[in-house]
């Protein structure tokens, strides 16, 4: 009867030192997963960072296409403004008004002499 008793015992023993050894796997795993889901959710922090640099940029390239055309149609009033001062002041001059706007170095009459 001892003897069953301690072969009993033993096999709880067994069991115990088994089920501490799963118990310990399962908490590795359960370490590994939360690492993972930490990475996770610095990944999805950084691709929501990203996108809205994304957006953010987009408007910025807008914004420079919006200077750009408002840039090109000031130079064009200023071309326009300076070739008609040009003609005003070849009235009054020997020299026309390609060369009055050349002494100046003014390059406003470039596209009327393309052809």
């Amino acid at each position: 009867m001892l003897n069953e008793i301690n072969e009993t015992f033993k096999i709880i023993y067994n069991s115990i030192d088994e089920m501490e050894a799963t118990i310990n796997e399962q908490r590795a795993e359960i370490k590994r997963i939360r690492i993972e889901r930490d990475d996770a959710q610095v990944d999805q922090r950084l691709i929501e960072e990203l996108w809205e640099r994304r957006t953010e940029m987009t408007e910025i390239k807008a914004q420079i296409k919006l200077l750009r055309e408002q840039r090109d149609e000031i130079i064009k009033e200023r071309d326009e403004a300076r070739r008609e001062v040009c003609r005003l002041m070849s009235m009054f001059n020997a020299e026309n008004s390609i060369e009055i706007a050349a002494s100046r170095s003014w390059d406003c009459f470039k596209e009327e002499e393309t052809p």
